[in-house]
């Protein structure tokens, strides 16, 4: 079974002429490391707590890197976003916008396993959500209550061994941190997101989308190197 983000192909080289520099470059590859989210300083022991919001804010996501489509093609996703009123669905005045960290594509389950409240885990996404209309006061995305402005994901808890299945889509579940840019604001949660796994095929990049579904919009992004992360 599928997961609902596109995925995007590696390109292809051909001519006898570079065979020789196809397989030097193959085995370079095979045998670089490649390199994963980097996780947070040893100064940050509880990133749910106020006291270090700070903290993780300058001295760890702004070290980060979260890709833009101005970086690579298709790589985040800027969308009006709506919600349902009385069964009707209209614009919610916000524009979001997702960006997955530019080496969340690699990462080993493992690196998203360990428990949020004592700083396991890594943030893996970006959001920013521009008010268009004085009605958007941030924007419910599934679990994530993503206030406007600027706000960093961090994603631990993975556990595999809790499988939730809908609409024929096994997932696995995690915990998400919504962590606002503006430290005047209150972090948000530990709150349970699903991850789809996908064994078969792997992301040559990171990448997140907005998934329009009739209720509302989901969000995806790469989080791991076999596994999607879904907001809701």
């Amino acid at each position: 079974m599928w997961c609902r983000m596109g995925r995007t192909g590696a390109g292809r080289l051909g001519g006898w002429g570079i065979v020789g520099a196809v397989v030097a470059v193959g085995l370079v590859a095979c045998c670089a490391k490649e390199p994963q989210t980097q996780p947070p300083p040893a100064s940050i022991t509880d990133p749910t707590s106020e006291d270090q919001h700070a903290r993780v804010v300058y001295e760890y996501a702004s070290s980060l890197v979260f890709l833009t489509d101005s970086m690579i093609r298709g790589s985040s996703d800027k969308q009006p976003l709506d919600i349902v009123v009385g069964g009707v669905t209209q614009l919610s005045g916000c524009v979001g916008q997702i960006m997955p960290e530019s080496d969340a594509h690699n990462n080993r389950f493992d690196l998203l396993r360990g428990d949020i409240r004592t700083a396991g885990g890594v943030i893996t996404a970006a959001f920013q959500i521009d008010a268009k209309e004085a009605r958007c006061g941030g924007y419910q995305a599934g679990n994530l209550d993503l206030p406007v402005g600027l706000s960093y994901v961090w994603v631990g808890g993975f556990n595999d061994d809790t499988t939730l299945v809908e609409n024929g889509q096994e997932y696995a579940i995690a915990e998400a941190l919504v962590i606002p840019f503006d430290t005047l604001l209150t972090v948000r949660g530990p709150v349970p997101i699903k991850v789809c796994k996908h064994p078969e095929y792997s992301f040559n990049h990171s990448q997140a989308n907005w998934t329009f579904d009739p209720n509302d919009a989901d969000a995806w992004w790469t989080c791991a190197k076999l596994g999607c992360c879904n907001g809701s």
